[in-house]
């Protein structure tokens, strides 16, 4: 397999992780690092955004609720900066407007919280909900 080969799955297996509750991130980071995942975890979107390296993840799994901004916004930015990864959004404040709007902002999937692992899994790899 050449390195370009090995690059790109690697990118597949990188989420970036936004979460401003500690436990939840520290927990997320764990489950996923455990299925294989590589995982960079961020308490807040400016955090997530200075990081110089975004290009090499292909996965965002990113909180509604944010100190700093919204999962919409957040989605919404990186695309303008040329991010086109899968997306997913997890929210304890979901609604049908909050879900509508994160479709259009890009997120392949909106989940509630608590997160269900196996439909979080699901989503990342493109055969969720």
């Amino acid at each position: 397999m050449t390195a370009t080969a090995d690059q790109t799955r690697d990118q597949r297996r990188v989420v970036l992780l936004v979460e401003d509750e500690d436990a939840v991130r520290r927990s997320l980071q764990l489950f996923l690092t455990g299925r294989g995942y590589h995982v960079r975890a961020y308490a807040a979107a400016a955090t997530l955004l200075g990081d110089q390296s975004l290009d090499d993840a292909r996965l965002l799994v990113a909180d509604y609720r944010l100190p700093d901004s919204d999962g919409v916004q957040l989605l919404t930015t990186m695309r303008q900066r040329g991010w086109h990864g899968r997306a997913i959004m997890m929210t304890g404040h979901g609604t049908e407007q909050l879900e509508g709007a994160a479709r259009a902002a890009g997120f392949a999937a909106v989940m509630g919280k608590p997160l269900q692992h196996q439909q979080l899994l699901l989503a990342l790899e493109g055969s969720g909900r």
